[in-house]
């Protein structure tokens, strides 16, 4: 699709913004970047796959387009060190994507059970949210002079990511019962639910931060989400 010829969303425009920063640093022609930008753009179902043990944790039937930002790291390791193994890629979210009010949300699937005391699984959380900005900083800004994202605040990041900047962390309600419980008691409040390891991502780094089970993932935002 070319998307230079029509008008584009927000969401589209930093579509175009990743395409032509693999163009830029990796040599790819206009004829291939349609293909290869297959690799990383995907659906939220398939986004939230677990890869071992092929279990999708979302697995709603309304199909909304996503950015695959852990396999865009496989490209960006490539740019950055000039090696495509596994381990030296940075730490990424499942899926990103930007909303009509140019919101943009960084989801991870975790389908494993969210323990008070299972400190690897909430470091791993927090660093992907890190890493994952830190990534889609370095890459505006080398392609700020291309002009094609003007839905962002290049002067002022910081308050940028405080104003449109949201993680959402969606975990299996079946494995954590209690979350379920205050994800529930939240909305009957009319708020999110922060587990506390993720209340430094909402006071220091962005605009939100809360977890939804698969369910209320479905019903709170995938139906109501709206590219335009």
């Amino acid at each position: 699709m070319n998307w230079k010829k029509m008008k584009m969303n927000n969401y589209q425009k930093f579509i175009l913004l990743l395409q032509n920063y693999l163009k830029e640093n990796l040599a790819i022609s206009d004829d291939n970047i349609e293909e290869l930008s297959k690799r990383f753009l995907s659906d939220m179902k398939n986004a939230s796959l677990n890869d071992n043990n092929n279990y999708y944790l979302y697995d709603g039937d309304k199909k909304l387009n996503v950015i695959k930002m852990d396999d865009f790291t496989d490209f960006y390791c490539k740019i950055k060190s000039n090696t495509t193994k596994k381990e030296n890629n940075i730490n990424a979210v499942d899926a990103f994507l930007i909303n009509k009010d140019n919101i943009w949300f960084l989801i991870e699937f975790k389908d494993t059970k969210i323990k008070s005391d299972s400190s690897k699984v909430k470091h791993n959380i927090i660093r992907k949210a890190y890493g994952n900005w830190y990534m889609l900083l370095d890459i505006l800004y080398n392609m700020k002079n291309k002009n094609l994202v003007d839905n962002f605040d290049y002067k002022n990041p910081t308050k940028f990511a405080k104003n449109n900047v949201v993680y959402i962390l969606v975990c299996s309600g079946e494995n954590n019962p209690q979350i379920q419980k205050f994800i529930s008691d939240a909305k009957s409040e009319k708020r999110h639910y922060t587990p506390p390891f993720m209340n430094k991502l909402k006071w220091y780094l962005f605009k939100d931060a809360y977890v939804y089970t698969e369910l209320y993932f479905e019903k709170e935002f995938v139906n109501k989400f709206k590219y335009e």
